[in-house]
């Protein structure tokens, strides 16, 4: 991991990735102390899976599917229905649960859970991909609980 920069130093000098910069990388993800402990609980697991992945890179992608299912989650527990992913999606939008762009980004989680449910070979991401995505799911959830 020495290759990986977990940011810069006062001099600007490159800092070695570590997992103590990753914890508080998803420390200032946006949380709702009003979110069902369920879906609390896949959202503190999609952060523990983004720490571990400095020893498991596999873990990245892994961590956003589980972040993307607290969104889903979090929809069934909000609208009080067990109805798949596509139709929370759709009655959350009616609803005014969400906006017009939140609505087209539960649809890209949708589509991107679906393929990394369904995977024909291992998928794997970068810090760079997983991160954003991660905390992306984490405003979302945020958003419906807060």
């Amino acid at each position: 991991m020495k290759h990986f920069v977990g940011g810069l130093d006062d001099d600007g000098l490159p800092v070695p990735l570590s997992p103590a910069i990753l914890r508080t990388t998803t420390e200032d993800w946006p949380r709702a102390s009003s979110t069902p402990a369920g879906v609390e609980g896949l959202l503190k697991t999609s952060r523990d899976l983004f720490v571990c992945s400095y020893f498991a890179y596999e873990f990245l992608t892994v961590a956003v599917l589980v972040s993307l299912q607290a969104v889903e989650a979090a929809l069934r527990s909000s609208l009080g229905s067990d109805q798949r992913l596509a139709t929370l999606s759709k009655r959350a939008r009616a609803e005014g649960l969400v906006t017009q762009e939140q609505f087209e980004v539960l649809e890209a989680g949708r589509q991107l859970r679906n393929e990394f449910s369904h995977p024909a070979e291992p998928t794997v991401w970068t810090f760079g991909m997983a991160g954003p995505c991660i905390e992306v799911a984490h405003l979302v959830v945020a958003d419906i609980f807060g």
